[in-house]
């Protein structure tokens, strides 16, 4: 318990506020038929990096429940990630992870947006079923689990900046077209080498 006259006196004129910061986020809900739910948190900051950013990130705390599902980040599961803008010439790809302590079937659902840019996508790949859902359309993707565990390196969400048509462009300009698909983005990852 803390009293008034335990206070001391002082010209205190530094305070510590957490960062206030222009953040467009989306947040995304795992169910099932079982009526399990888990939802994560994906931002985008001036501020944010592409790996872990103390104060913007929040590591998946996992529970007792049916399902967890969370995003990827250095081998890391996230339940809130930030990260940094997408750009005209260079979108993110996230990947996500679930995992279903049970079978049936299950849904991905956009469950709402805050500050999001009329100007960034927001496309789920399913890249087993080789389907791409565009959340700001369809708002929500449904699959079958038939067997528990984890499932990985089959979902990624896919955000970009979308950029109007320059009817004078080159087609095969990466900056003036830029590719940021999951395939492109594995296919990158086979080609690095390390000496």
């Amino acid at each position: 318990t803390f009293e008034n006259d335990q206070r001391i006196a002082g010209n205190n004129d530094q305070f510590f506020s957490p960062i206030t910061t222009n953040m467009n986020r989306t947040w995304l809900n795992l169910t099932n038929n079982q009526g399990a739910f888990n939802q994560i948190l994906v931002g985008f900051s001036d501020q944010a990096t592409d790996d872990e950013d103390r104060m913007l990130d929040g590591e998946k705390l996992k529970g007792n429940s049916q399902l967890a599902f969370y995003s990827k980040l250095n081998a890391k599961d996230y339940g809130i990630q930030a990260v940094k803008k997408p750009t005209a010439t260079k979108g993110k790809v996230i990947e996500l992870g679930v995992d279903a302590l049970v079978t049936g079937e299950f849904t991905i659902s956009l469950d709402s947006l805050d500050n999001w840019p009329n100007d960034y996508s927001l496309i789920l790949v399913d890249v087993k079923e080789n389907t791409e859902i565009d959340l700001l359309a369809d708002s929500s993707y449904t699959f079958e689990v038939t067997q528990a565990g984890t499932i990985a390196q089959r979902f990624y969400l896919n955000i970009e900046r979308i950029v109007e048509e320059n009817n004078g462009s080159n087609d095969d300009d990466p900056f003036t077209n830029p590719s940021t698909s999951v395939d492109d983005l594995q296919a990158d990852l086979e080609n690095i080498k390390i000496y």
